[in-house]
């Protein structure tokens, strides 16, 4: 597999309905934060499922080390109340080496639960070309994954948020393209459902975005510089 997915994950975690695991693109990695033991068919056929306690991201970067993402050309971070296929999982990631993206994110459907609204599906694009994308659901190649490890702790709380200003900022995709020459993007052909009320913690949310604001010199309010840079439709579709 040239593909790796990782969700952090406890006892309600949706990827235990996927149907037709056998025919991922990718291996899985389960950041498991509770005693929760797995037994369903998907969890079981996980190549990594690893106990971690601590934050989101404070996990990612503690328990998904070089030895084992290098080991990929893609990287997918996916919260555990996504709803999704496996099917549209391979598509995600084939979209994203087909077409040269460091970072990119599938679009949220529109029954999802959202914090941003450029985050949501816009059905007149296939993708669309942005500056960043939001932490929730990431997708990235190994370079620039590699790249934007060390943020992932950079703050204290290690919980995300503002994430998005340290992506853009590190890759320099402020029109869209990375140092690295890829794509940064939402794809609207392939979306996905948020099906949990956010819950804003904000004796965390307000210190760390305020951490990378400033780690970042961001003086423009919002994560994202415009509703769209630009957006595309395939001729075929």
């Amino acid at each position: 597999m040239k593909n790796l997915l990782v969700i952090t994950c406890g006892k309600d975690s949706l990827h235990t309905k996927w149907n037709n695991i056998s025919l991922r693109s990718f291996d899985l990695c389960l950041l498991v934060y509770d005693n929760t033991d797995f037994a369903d068919l998907v969890s079981s056929n996980a190549k990594y499922i690893i106990k971690s306690e601590n934050s989101k991201w404070h996990n990612i970067y503690t328990h998904v080390p070089y030895t084992m993402y290098n080991n990929y050309e893609q990287i997918g971070i996916l919260d555990e109340d996504m709803e999704t296929t496996v099917e549209n999982i391979n598509l995600i990631f084939d979209f994203g080496k087909k077409y040269n993206f460091d970072l990119y994110a599938p679009a949220l459907t529109h029954d999802s639960y959202y914090s941003h609204s450029q985050t949501l599906q816009q059905k007149r694009c296939d993708f669309r070309i942005t500056n960043t994308v939001e932490q929730m659901c990431p997708f990235f190649s190994v370079r620039a994954y590699d790249k934007l490890r060390p943020e992932f702790v950079a703050s204290e709380y290690a919980w995300g948020y503002g994430l998005e200003f340290s992506f853009e900022n590190i890759l320099k995709s402020e029109q869209g393209k990375t140092i690295f020459g890829g794509y940064v993007g939402i794809l609207d052909k392939y979306s996905i459902k948020h099906t949990r009320k956010i819950t804003n913690r904000v004796d965390i949310s307000e210190p760390e975005i305020n951490f990378y604001r400033r780690r970042n010199n961001v003086k423009r309010p919002g994560v994202f510089l415009d509703y769209m840079i630009k957006g595309y439709k395939f001729p075929s579709t």
